[in-house]
């Protein structure tokens, strides 16, 4: 092992048996024997081995104070010099969600239901419906994670409730997530460096998914004097945000925005900033739910395919804001699962979905139709 001020080089076991067994020989003299079946030979053995161990767990160390290397808590590590802590996996919430009934009937806190795509949520207390036969309760995801709900949106009961006719979501939804990935983390640590910048798009994207909740961020600019090809004013930010609370999102907009550029987006938010009532805009993605078809042949020895398992691992992918869909890469995702060869697969029909900048797609277990011929 040779250490320097640049590097630290690493020997391979082989040379670090060969090393040992010049120092034996400058001991004991040239003729010792050495071979692997002697007991001085099977003494380097074990030395070569165990320094190698040690090697490898050095090497291990340097690479995890690497942050660009650096897994897990190690990435914890690294990252919080820059100020930035892992996003903990957080439960999705609707509030306004009304129970139509009968008058007197109570629907204890815990009730389970069901949303249009199995998703189970918990009511979070308990009411009783008036006398004009509702009630109005928020509800928590069972699991955690980005489950959607629309205004609209109905449930049923996973237990029958005597008295219950109906049950609607009257406003949307507010999204939950996972607990951020490596690679989410290490994304968020190397815009960090921008977030000190005023007057770039990086620097409002790194301070956006700074906040809590948001989970991706797409910053369109646009410095030209006409409006642009994603229908972007002269002159203007538009922010497409996932995740995160509405009144933080304005006020990060307004603080990382320079003067006298226009904001653009479908959310308007009130804000006060610097004792100044002012109005932040900016845009949530628009979910697109695909709809994905393929006839799987199964192969020789395999007794059944898992398509349960297809559907979870295209369920379980996280698209990007904008980003377009591509059969060829669905290919080597589901082969993740095994026993089976893909004769043919689509996306809505095609072999491609374009995604408009605004939007995000989302694959739902409904959507996914599989034909095992």
């Amino acid at each position: 092992m040779q250490i320097t001020n640049a590097r630290i080089a690493i020997d391979e076991i082989n040379a670090i048996k060969e090393r040992l067994e010049n120092g034996f020989k400058r001991i004991y003299g040239d003729d010792i024997a050495l071979k692997p079946d002697t007991p001085d030979g099977q003494m380097i053995g074990l030395f070569s081995e165990a320094l190698d161990e040690v090697n490898q767990c050095l090497i291990f160390v340097v690479q995890m104070l690497d942050p660009y290397l650096a897994q897990g808590e190690w990435l914890d590590q690294r990252v919080a010099y820059a100020g930035l802590l892992r996003k903990q996996a957080e439960f999705s919430r609707a509030n306004g969600v009304t129970i139509h009934g009968n008058t007197n009937v109570k629907i204890p806190k815990g009730t389970i239901l069901i949303d249009k795509n199995n998703n189970l949520w918990s009511s979070d207390y308990e009411v009783v419906l008036g006398s004009e036969g509702s009630a109005v309760v928020s509800i928590t995801s069972v699991e955690a994670g980005a489950f959607s709900i629309n205004s609209g949106d109905e449930f049923k009961l996973q237990e029958i409730i005597l008295g219950v006719d109906r049950i609607l979501s009257t406003q949307n939804g507010i999204l939950g997530s996972l607990e951020e990935t490596d690679g989410e983390l290490l994304k968020r640590f190397m815009l960090s460096h921008s977030i000190n910048n005023n007057d770039d798009r990086q620097g409002l994207e790194a301070y956006l998914l700074n906040l809590d909740g948001v989970t991706q961020c797409k910053v369109l600019e646009n410095y030209t004097n006409v409006t642009d090809e994603n229908g972007l004013p002269p002159h203007s930010l538009n922010a497409i945000v996932l995740g995160g609370d509405d009144d933080e999102i304005a006020q990060a907009i307004l603080r990382k925005k320079i003067g006298g550029c226009g904001l653009y987006g479908q959310t308007t938010v009130e804000a006060d900033y610097l004792g100044i009532k002012r109005e932040a805009k900016f845009d949530r993605p628009k979910t697109i739910n695909p709809k994905i078809s393929m006839r799987l042949k199964r192969i020789e020895n395999y007794t059944q395919i898992n398509t349960d398992k297809i559907k979870q691992i295209l369920i379980d992918k996280v698209f990007n804001i904008g980003e377009d869909l591509y059969a060829s890469r669905l290919y080597s995702l589901i082969n993740e699962a095994s026993g089976f060869e893909i004769l043919s697969l689509s996306i809505d029909g095609t072999q491609s979905k374009a995604i408009g900048v605004r939007e995000i797609a989302v694959l739902l277990s409904k959507d996914i139709e599989i034909l095992v011929v």
